[in-house]
């Protein structure tokens, strides 16, 4: 059987993302990202296993890094600056710090949007 080839165009988050899913299902692919600076040499896709993470409940999580594991309050803390440090602008972080604290300490409902189809 021959085996796929694949171009994704652009190698953000979600571009290398794809590209990782799809190496491991033997998929050849190519990532085309613009060339930052002037900086045309192509490179081979590396991924970097950065860890899992998940919360389980209010103020509690798991966090696995390499050989290190965590869970409670400490992990949850790892995860909400993991989370909030992963958005772009100031803007974006203080919205979001925002609404978790209004969240978690108001103990509302969670925001659910819920549209006719």
């Amino acid at each position: 059987m021959a085996r796929h080839r694949v171009a994704i165009v652009g190698g953000g988050f979600g571009g290398l993302f794809a590209a990782r899913a799809l190496r491991r299902e033997d998929v050849e692919v190519t990532i085309i990202d613009r060339p930052a600076a002037g900086d045309t040499t192509p490179r081979p896709f590396r991924y970097r296993d950065l860890g899992t993470m998940a919360t389980i409940s209010r103020f509690r999580a798991l966090a696995a890094f390499g050989r290190i594991r965590a869970v409670g309050f400490g992990a949850w803390l790892v995860w909400l600056v993991v989370h909030v440090v992963g958005l772009t602008g100031f803007k974006s972080r203080f919205a979001v710090l925002f609404n978790w604290t209004i969240a978690f300490l108001g103990r509302g409902l969670p925001q659910r949007v819920i549209t006719a189809q």
